[in-house]
């Protein structure tokens, strides 16, 4: 079998890293255009850049170099108010903002690089946590040095003081710029989010082309064996020194970016806890793979923003999420029979019996008749809603997993003696009364409290949450949260399944690549739902009505019409199943289910516009 050779691997590589990049930005502009983005997500666009950018950058010294620094927000910072002296002594000079905001990022990148080069003369001459913990010195040094600094501009140019702002001794229309601990107060934004997607290609550019590079490689082989490379001529502190101004060089020019993001900016933000955020983007993402220090660097910095509205069970939906996510891949790995099939028939047994504790002590609050009337009540008129029915249709193609692609998944796996009908049947049935079931749980409790049950997620996450916790000593709302647990995992574990046998199938993927990567692209793609509701709305729709009923159209179409409804109730249908079927579920399928599916379809389609 013809591979590729190991400079068209790593240009493969580098390529999707771009690309991922590349179509991140697009979309958030899209997006953005389209008025999906919330105001504090389009905020955070521009620290994201720059701590992405300040990812890559530590990655070069931490996980290529092989040192460990704990001072990179010393560098940052440099960069940062260097950024700001030159861009408000610019005004005058250069009106136009981008070129200013170039020209500060410039400056901030060449200032940080020379601070680099001091700390790193002494500094790199140590080694593990000895050069930790100098590092992590010389960044809080840095950052005192500016509390203590005052810089101001008046005709006769920039003044220079350590004592205070007095003795800056501006003339006539001077102002301050810099005014010790109390930072920048009067800076002007010119920060954009393409300005920041420029400079993480930029950082990108020169990072993965000094790792592929003579003296890349010479880092790497330091890093690997210092004594062996040193013995064939490769000077340590050379190329060490390389990648750590290289790196400080990457900081200032993103220190800059952020500084310019904000009217007024302290220096008590570049503190430790900032070098070991940096330090946790890149650990998380990845010893060195850059890749992934982008990823963790984006997911991680909006992750609290996204829980900020859940406040006061931030760290529980945290927790819920992460293990979510890591049990789901660590069920994937264990394929069909050993990981999903065997968890799921733990788990919904398991979900059944939560729910029905759940309602039973929902059923003994004092006063739940009144819930329970609203709950049981049948509203006629909504069954004219093209809304309502086009929500349903979704809901049954998402049980028999016809829409999302689920039955010819897992069918493939199955014998042929399977009573598809049967199951069919038993799938729906079970749906159908987890479903009441979950209301029950939910519904009446809410109206009991006086709480409006259409709040969507909030209800789920704030609501119902205070509700539970004063029941039984909080074992009510444990128990809630434990079926939404159940619920989550068993669906996650059939999302990811269909895509990793696509990708093992097709790209010929180990099944444990396939898994850690569809579940890293659904931890993305789930960012922007969380953070924005209007956004989850549209998605929401889009996927759980729009694409199920509509490919659930094309596929019965396919079937009935071409394949052949005779042949395909022949192929699923076994003799010995309980219920019966005749020619007569040929009709059906053809002329009932067919346009059914199509006008949910249709329906469906028209709730977008």
């Amino acid at each position: 079998m013809k591979t590729l050779s190991s400079g068209r691997k790593r240009l493969f590589r580098n390529a999707i890293t771009y690309g991922i990049v590349i179509a991140a930005f697009v979309i958030l502009q899209v997006l953005n255009a389209g008025g999906l983005l919330s105001p504090s997500l389009q905020g955070q666009l521009v620290p994201i850049c720059a701590y992405v950018t300040m990812a890559i950058a530590l990655n070069l010294v931490v996980g290529i170099s092989g040192e460990l620094s704990l001072g990179h927000a010393g560098f940052m910072s440099v960069g940062a108010f260097s950024g700001v002296v030159v861009s408000l002594s610019l005004q005058q000079a250069i009106p136009s903002g981008p070129v200013r905001l170039a020209v500060a990022m410039l400056v901030g990148a060449v200032c940080a690089g020379i601070a680099g080069f001091i700390v790193g003369v002494p500094v790199l001459r140590l080694r593990g946590d000895y050069l930790a913990i100098v590092t992590l010195a010389f960044g809080e040094i840095i950052k005192n040095i500016i509390n203590i600094l005052y810089v101001g501009i008046d005709g006769n140019g920039l003044h220079f003081s350590t004592q205070n702002e007095a003795a800056l001794a501006l003339g006539e229309g001077g102002k301050a710029i810099l005014k010790g601990p109390m930072g920048v107060t009067t800076n002007v934004k010119l920060s954009s989010f393409t300005a920041g997607f420029i400079l993480v290609l930029i950082a990108l550019t020169v990072v993965l082309n000094l790792i592929n590079s003579r003296s890349g490689r010479a880092i790497m082989a330091l890093r690997d064996n210092r004594i062996a490379a040193e013995s064939v001529g490769i000077g340590a502190t050379k190329y060490k020194l390389l990648a750590f101004v290289t790196s400080a060089v990457l900081a200032g020019a993103a220190g800059a970016l952020y500084a310019m993001n904000y009217s007024s900016l302290a220096a008590k933000k570049f503190d430790f806890n900032t070098s070991i955020l940096i330090l946790v983007f890149v650990v998380l993402g990845g010893l060195g793979n850059i890749r992934g220090s982008i990823i963790a660097a984006a997911l991680l910095y909006v992750l609290p923003e996204m829980l900020r509205d859940f406040y006061d069970f931030r760290m529980l939906i945290y927790a819920i999420v992460l293990a979510v996510i890591i049990l789901t891949a660590l069920i994937s790995l264990g394929g069909i029979k050993k990981g999903v099939e065997k968890c799921c028939k733990i788990l919904l047994p398991a979900l059944f019996v939560v729910l029905l504790v759940v309602d039973i002590r929902v059923f003994t609050l004092d006063g739940i008749a009144e819930g329970l009337n609203y709950y049981l009540s049948f509203d006629i008129k909504g069954l004219g809603s093209i809304e309502l029915w086009s929500a349903a249709a979704g809901m049954a193609l998402f049980a028999v997993g016809l829409g999302p692609g689920y039955l010819m998944t897992y069918g493939s796996f199955m014998s042929d003696k399977a009573d598809l009908a049967t199951d069919f049947v038993t799938v729906n049935v079970t749906q159908l009364l987890l479903c009441v079931m979950s209301g029950f749980a939910c519904i009446p409790a809410v109206v009991l409290f006086g709480l409006d049950p259409l709040a969507g997620k909030g209800l789920i996450f704030q609501s119902l949450p205070k509700i539970f916790s004063t029941l039984s000593g909080g074992m009510i709302f444990f128990l809630f949260m434990l079926a939404i647990f159940f619920a989550g995992l068993s669906t996650c574990i059939s999302l990811v399944e269909v895509p990793v046998t696509c990708l093992v199938d097709t790209l010929g993927w180990s099944r444990k690549k396939a898994v850690w990567v569809v579940t890293l692209i659904c931890a993305l793609g789930a960012i922007p739902c969380v953070w924005s509701d209007t956004f989850f709305a549209f998605f929401d729709n889009l996927v759980g009505n729009v694409f199920y009923c509509l490919s659930a159209a094309v596929v019965a179409f396919y079937l009935a019409w071409i394949v052949g409804a005779k042949k395909i109730r022949t192929e699923w249908y076994n003799p010995t199943s309980v219920i019966k079927y005749g020619s007569w579920v040929d009709v059906l399928y053809k002329f009932i289910a067919v346009p059914a599916f199509a006008y949910f379809a249709v329906t469906a389609i028209m709730t977008l516009f």
